[in-house]
């Protein structure tokens, strides 16, 4: 058996190869029965997606990976609690995502691997909570908040980041394995124009490997 849900507009479509198709409300998907939760195996979102609701993927103990697209500005909280057959979380490059709510992925035990990337900037409490078999979480440069007890009976994992970063140091407060990516670098940009043929370059600096 296969389901996968699609986002499309305001609605979550849920399909099955044995089941027929079912259309609800996205404001009302974390209504739907724990039956169905369990069939869900794969999410798929188009830009039109906005935001994922408190509680939408409660308990859908089949999902075996979330993806998070960069189209996605809002998170609710218990979003993905408790998704135990889950085994990594990603964040698109390029995230309009600014925080990752309270409880949002915790008892997710079989998680992994997490990849929070670029533009993210608070993890709340609980967020990674009972994620009892995560072992690296690739944290970006722009986290600049981690709350208390965010990554809580987690006994193994280690932090992955750039040096000279709040993610670096949230590692050594914590006694937590600190794997560096290099040296981060802020962004900057430079421009240089000339009278003579008037134009006009622009250069970005990126964090550079060590």
């Amino acid at each position: 058996m296969h389901c996968q849900i699609h986002f499309a507009a305001l609605y979550v479509y849920i399909t099955s190869t044995t089941a027929t198709s079912k259309r609800i409300p996205i404001a009302h998907a974390k209504q739907l029965h724990p039956c169905v939760k369990r069939l869900i195996k794969t999410i798929a979102a188009p830009a039109t997606i906005k935001e994922i609701g408190s509680a939408a993927f409660y308990g859908c103990t089949s999902l075996k990976e979330i993806v998070i697209p960069k189209n996605v500005e809002k998170l609710g909280e218990h979003a993905f609690y408790g998704c135990t057959m889950a085994s990594m979380v990603q964040i698109e490059e390029g995230t309009a995502l600014k925080s990752i709510p309270a409880r949002c992925f915790a008892r997710c035990t079989n998680l992994s691997t997490v990849s929070l990337t670029q533009g993210i900037e608070k993890i709340g409490i609980y967020a990674f909570y009972g994620c009892s078999k995560l072992m690296i979480a690739s944290l970006a440069p722009s986290i600049s908040e981690i709350a208390e007890n965010s990554f809580d009976e987690c006994p193994s994992f280690m932090i992955g980041g750039w040096e000279g970063t709040y993610v670096q140091q949230y590692a050594k407060d914590n006694n937590l394995t600190f794997i560096s990516y290099g040296t981060y670098v802020e962004p900057t940009t430079t421009a240089v124009a000339t009278t003579a043929d008037v134009t006009t370059t622009f250069t970005t600096d990126t964090p550079t490997e060590s």
